[in-house]
């Protein structure tokens, strides 16, 4: 088995193994141009040893926050095996040469959208994500604040404006991904309105400043069969009265449509939030995965906690064993300092709790309950060096 990655010309085959595997019809018109590999990411193929193609995946390259640090992050997508070669172990083979190959070129992170939690779990991802959708009708949205005005954007109008709004939005949230490039917004910020059902609005406050954005698609097939629903694909806001404001502006879609879908940033709880929380339908979405690919670089950008503390952690990583060990990470003074070694450790757990508790998804509180994790003392150290983050993922690879 040959492992390594795909060039230009070998794009069209794996283009032919993904429509066989996610079963669409693979596009034989000619192009008007050649098939590119991807400008911000690598393919990765699995050969025979005659050089028959046997399955493959993209790493997209990103920039995710986590706290007050951004790292480097692979976005996993198009993992695919034709069916005559699975169980062979080619995935396995690619996901070891390209962890080895990200780590090489500074990668800290990687995330992906898993068909199965379980077989992703064996290569060292996790759970580290909650999609929030909240499913209600459009006028249980009437009583809110409506904003000054509103801004229907056609291709990538006022793109500095929405870019403005996404960054404060960021600030405050962790797991959410750098977007610098005009590329980076062809999914949120883009399309014909007029002829997609795709829209894009952004609200202005009192005092005639952008202060929010919202994009949805208006889904509806026949209007006798199925209710017409606003699916919101992301609602970004510099604070909470510019949320209140996007939630009062969806509600001038009364009565044309008859549901909206939101999906909110963990940190807002609309079930609570709203006033009749017995029409608001939460439909939570256990769908995104992480790893950490580089323990130690991860633990050297954590944030300091207040005051001063000690926590000695003992890892266990089945896939990268690398990564193994024990790891003392003491701060004071408003500096922290992360290096391998330590004894009598305070907590003992597997990278993939590391993983949930680093990223600020489960406190441990909650993790203290997974079978892999040993909580032995120093529980309040933990929790200030871990803690329970604001979380939003909004891009999809």
């Amino acid at each position: 088995m040959i492992i390594r990655k795909i060039t230009a010309e070998e794009l069209d085959a794996f283009e032919r193994v993904q429509a066989v595997c996610f079963t669409f019809p693979y596009k034989e018109e000619k192009r008007e141009e050649p098939p590119k590999l991807p400008e911000n990411g690598d393919c990765w193929g699995s050969f025979t040893d005659e050089g028959v193609f046997q399955g493959g995946m993209i790493a997209n390259h990103y920039l995710c926050r986590v706290g007050g640090a951004q790292h480097k992050m692979a976005g996993i997508g198009g993992v695919t095996t034709l069916p005559e070669f699975r169980r062979s172990g080619a995935i396995r083979a690619i996901f070891q040469e390209m962890f080895q190959d990200l780590k090489s070129k500074g990668f800290v992170l990687s995330g992906l959208y898993p068909f199965s939690h379980a077989f992703y779990r064996k290569f060292g991802y996790e759970i580290s994500y909650t999609f929030d959708y909240y499913r209600l009708p459009v006028s249980e949205l009437l009583g809110y604040p409506q904003p000054k005005s509103a801004y229907m954007a056609v291709a990538s109008e006022r793109l500095d404006q929405v870019r403005a709004i996404y960054e404060a939005f960021c600030q405050e949230r962790s797991l959410t991904l750098a977007r610098p490039r005009d590329e980076d917004w062809k999914q949120v910020w883009s399309g014909d309105p007029y002829k997609e059902r795709k829209y894009r609005y952004i609200l202005y406050n009192d005092q005639d400043q952008p202060c929010a954005y919202v994009c949805f698609f208006a889904n509806w097939k026949e209007w006798e069969k199925e209710p017409r629903t606003l699916d919101v694909r992301e609602l970004c806001f510099i604070d909470k009265p510019s949320l209140y404001l996007a939630l009062g502006f969806l509600s001038r879609f009364h009565p044309h449509y008859n549901n909206v879908n939101l999906l909110l940033p963990s940190d807002v709880y609309f079930t609570a939030l709203h006033k009749n929380p017995y029409e608001v339908d939460p439909n939570p979405g256990h769908n995104y995965m992480m790893r950490i690919l580089d323990v130690p670089a991860f633990l050297d950008t954590l944030d300091c906690p207040e005051g001063a503390g000690c926590v000695t952690l003992e890892l266990r990583d089945d896939f990268l064993p690398e990564n193994a060990g024990m790891y003392t990470i003491r701060w004071g003074d408003g500096k922290l300092c992360s290096q391998r070694g330590g004894q009598d450790p305070d907590i003992r757990l597997d990278q993939t709790s590391l993983t949930q508790l680093a990223m600020g998804f489960m406190p441990i509180d909650r993790l203290r309950f997974r079978q892999d994790v040993e909580l032995i003392r120093n529980k309040s150290q933990i929790d200030a060096l871990f803690p329970q983050r604001a979380l939003f993922v909004g891009d999809r690879y």
